[in-house]
């Protein structure tokens, strides 16, 4: 079962056994999460519309990847938006995340299978972390977040490459 209060108070319950836990937002967070369920309960605030939002922005991002479609990236990204990666090789790469859109678009779908492992909203400013797959390539994406003038967007991007995870852990 899983339990938590909606946003008028009253408590909700959905019983993690059942296919119903798979279709609301809590259950699929916490089931695509891998999180530990705690006897079978696991107690957790309302999802606010902020966190609904922050996540409808990051899928953006995964949805530009797969549709071929420029528009997303721009809709998730500010403008002045960096991203600064390591690659499974250890070279550093940084510039302004615009330039990639064109390339990231291009087709064919790049079958991006996108992992939200975490996000941190505090007031205006938010955190997302994702695991990032494509074929055998894995990237660890740390997403940072601004709500500018009521809309959510992507500020910067720092990932590394999975196969540098398991280098730098001997």
């Amino acid at each position: 079962m899983i339990g938590g209060s909606s946003s008028n108070g009253k408590n909700l319950t959905v019983d993690s056994g059942s296919s119903v836990a798979h279709h609301t937002r809590r259950a699929c967070w916490y089931d695509c999460c891998g999180l530990p369920w705690s006897n079978d309960r696991c107690t957790m605030s309302a999802i606010t519309d902020d966190h609904a939002e922050i996540l409808r922005v990051m899928q953006l991002y995964i949805d530009g990847f797969n549709d071929n479609d420029i528009s997303k990236f721009k809709s998730a990204f500010h403008e002045d938006a960096w991203i600064f990666f390591i690659d499974a090789d250890g070279i550093l790469h940084h510039h302004l995340i615009s330039e990639s859109f064109q390339n990231w678009s291009a087709p064919p779908s790049w079958d991006v299978v996108g992992r939200f492992i975490s996000v941190t909203h505090v007031g205006d400013a938010a955190a997302v972390q994702l695991s990032w797959r494509r074929g055998p390539n894995e990237f660890i994406d740390f997403h940072n977040l601004l709500r500018i003038n009521g809309l959510w967007k992507i500020t910067n991007k720092t990932a590394t490459h999975s196969g540098r995870i398991r280098s730098s852990q001997g």
